[in-house]
Order: C-alpha cells, then structure tokens, then sequence
C-alpha cells in the first residue's frame, strides 16, 4: 500500500513517450501515477514523471466518463508519486519546490526477516527533506556586484550622460 485510499486501477500505462508504472485513484478522486525508479535513474524518472503527468491531466475528464465506477474527478487534478530506493539531491529540492500535490517522493526499503521479499514503502520523512526544503524556502541571495572596470570614456558618454542613467 503505497497510502491510504489510493487505488491501483491500471499498470503499465503508455503515456505519450514513456509508461507509467501503475495508474491510481485517491480517495479524492485525484488520478495518481507511480512511476518507480532505480537507484541513480531518480532524477531522469521525475523528468519522466513530470511529462507523464502533463500527459496525463487533459486525459483524465476521459477517464472518468469511460470508467465511472472509478471514481476519477477531473477536477481533483493529477500527481505523480516517484517510489525508489535512494533520491539524488536534486530531485529532492525539485520535488519540494513543486509541491507534494503535484510530485511526490516516496522512499522504498526493504525489511530485514521474513517480509525481506514483500519490501516496505514509506513516505519520504521530513529529516530527509529538512536541508533541500529549506534551501527551497531560502530567498536567493543577492549576487555580487559586477564591475567590468570601464571608464566613463570606454562608453564614450559624458558624465551628465551618465548622471541621467543613474
């Protein structure tokens, strides 16, 4: 169970380029893709995910006329949800900077013992995101002044010319 209330209702779904690994519904009728990755392939997944997902909004006001006992809402709109091992950094503050409702990270573990086979999924925690969310929130800093060391004269502009730039 990846959350509670979602719905797996398709696999292997041919998306524009690229599949979507299962195809879902919330318990708010949102349409949910899960696109699962390697560990190291992250980063080039979420960019698969992203055009999934573009893909995938115009399609699903469709979805839910074909397959009302579905219970897609078009208007709930669509996410992605990225399961995999491990997440680069940048996918990371990517995913934190568009918004768990549009894209969301879900690290995958296996179980020592005698589930080792069946595996765990669990959410990304927070700790995990704590250093690529607050560099997300961070304003940018302002950059350095730039001085290219050109004189009045280089420019040839006279100095009341400048005054009128400043």
């Amino acid at each position: 169970m990846l959350e509670p209330g979602l719905r797996l209702v398709a696999e292997e779904v041919l998306a524009d380029v690229s599949s979507i690994d299962w195809l879902g519904v919330d318990g708010e009728g949102r349409a949910v893709l899960v696109l699962i990755a390697d560990e190291g392939d992250d980063l080039a997944t979420f960019t698969r995910a992203l055009a999934a997902r573009a893909w995938a909004v115009p399609r699903v006001r469709d979805w839910a006329q074909l397959a009302p006992p579905l219970r897609f809402r078009p208007g709930a709109g669509v996410r992605a949800l990225l399961v995999c091992t491990g997440f680069d950094p940048d996918t990371t503050t990517a995913a934190v900077t568009l918004g768990s409702q549009l894209v969301e990270l879900v690290l995958y573990k296996a179980l020592a013992g005698p589930l080792a086979d069946e595996g765990e999924i669990e959410a990304l925690l927070e700790p995990q995101q704590g250093a690529a969310a607050r560099a997300a929130q961070r304003p940018p800093a302002d950059p350095p002044v730039f001085r290219s060391g050109l004189s009045e004269a280089d420019f040839g502009i006279s100095s009341e010319e400048l005054n009128d730039l400043a």
